[in-house]
């Protein structure tokens, strides 16, 4: 075999393992968004790394301590559904995102004061890589995910701000 195709081979084998040796933060939440229709609110925000940037060069974040955390920042995804019924979504839309973050890497941060929170952070090396909260009731449901690197103090901070309290238009906390 030549050297061009034994590495060729290598790249490609590399390229298959990476995956799976390495847990990604982000979580998989695409089949959320059907939900959207059916809700009487819902929130979607989709932010990734060039976005999360120019919202810190925009704010003129840079040389500030929430510009210095903007940019350890790689993504943010949040979806948040409120309902006027019960029953509009499924036990396996929460299941799945359950799913993920029972794989190797995850662990729970602080179990929600309120029935159905938990949020969860994900550390490589030592470090934070990734934080999700998850929220279900029988009306609501709720995901963040956010990645890059972080601090425990961050987290604590997602943690206040996360979104058991949601209440319509307006945040409360129970």
């Amino acid at each position: 075999m030549s050297f061009t195709a034994k590495a060729l081979s290598g790249l490609f084998w590399l390229g298959v393992a990476l995956p799976v040796c390495a847990q990604d933060a982000r979580l998989q939440i695409g089949h959320l968004d059907r939900l959207a229709a059916r809700a009487a609110e819902s929130v979607e925000v989709t932010l990734g790394q060039s976005q999360l940037q120019f919202v810190r060069k925009l704010a003129r974040l840079d040389k500030t301590e929430h510009g210095d955390k903007l940019a350890k920042m790689n993504s943010v995804f949040v979806r948040l559904f409120e309902f006027e019924q019960d029953g509009e979504f499924a036990e396996a839309d929460v299941e799945a995102i359950r799913a993920q973050l029972r794989a190797p890497g995850w662990e729970r941060f602080v179990e929600g004061s309120d029935a159905g929170g938990h949020a969860f952070v994900m550390r490589q090396g030592g470090e934070i890589v990734g934080y999700a909260a998850l929220y279900a009731d029988a009306r609501k449901l709720c995901v963040i995910n956010v990645t890059g690197r972080m601090s425990e103090d961050d987290v604590k901070e997602f943690n206040r701000s996360d979104c058991r309290g949601w209440n319509g238009n307006r945040r409360s906390r129970r």
